[in-house]
């Protein structure tokens, strides 16, 4: 059985591969871009949340997280960035499946086991 803590990152670091894949194809099908990287947008004065131009406090559609969701460019997504920066929450989404995976594994009587602890088994493997 995992450990809690052995669980936690190998879920984070399938978290993040998920987010990469997850960026890539929403890049390559939709055309998907963060804000920042909107070309409708360079050189102009745009809000710190969004990106949208002229976006004043009392015009902005809040999401969940408190962080605005107007955008003038239907590309934009506020999570086509890198893993590191996206908020908890937001990498909560992409640690969601690799957990559930991890969990349903015993259940249908696989374990996990190290690298480490196989070569530590073959060692006694009888050898012909």
């Amino acid at each position: 059985m995992l450990s809690e803590e052995v669980m936690k990152a190998i879920a984070e670091e399938m978290g993040e591969a998920v987010h990469e894949l997850w960026m890539e194809k929403h890049r390559k099908e939709r055309g998907w871009h963060s804000p920042e990287e909107c070309p409708s947008k360079e050189g102009r004065v745009r809000c710190q949340d969004c990106g949208y131009l002229g976006c004043e406090d009392a015009e902005r559609l809040v999401d969940a997280n408190g962080k605005c969701e107007r955008f003038t460019c239907l590309n934009c997504h506020t999570c086509m960035r890198p893993y590191e920066e996206l908020s908890d929450s937001e990498k909560e989404l992409d640690r969601a499946y690799p957990r559930l995976f991890l969990e349903i594994l015993p259940k249908w009587g696989f374990v996990v086991v190290s690298k480490a602890a196989v070569d530590v088994a073959m060692a006694f493997v009888p050898k012909d």
